[in-house]
């Protein structure tokens, strides 16, 4: 087990630490479906926001975590990446 590994068990043994990974969990499950998209169709960029129709600036502060989408934006994303929302309340 490396010390990264070590480190994050530890911390997800924190509740408070646990709680804020449980609230971004869907904002990173986004980040992560934009760049695997982006991965698979090789994509730059710039050619992934102009799929998305929205600014190359925009979709950078998206996939670095410092703006987080309105349920709106991500709808409108994963309709021009050919995907369909569903949101599920448990």
């Amino acid at each position: 087990m490396t010390n990264l590994e070590k480190l994050r068990n530890e911390f997800r043994e924190d509740p408070h630490y646990r709680e804020i990974e449980m609230e971004n969990e869907l904002e990173y499950a986004f980040i992560r479906d934009l760049i695997q998209f982006q991965i698979d169709h090789q994509l730059t960029r710039t050619q992934l926001a102009r799929l998305i129709e929205m600014k190359q600036s925009n979709l950078s502060r998206l996939l670095s975590g410092s703006h987080s989408p309105s349920l709106e934006t991500v709808n409108k994303i994963y309709l021009a990446l050919g995907k369909k929302v569903t949101l599920v309340i448990r």
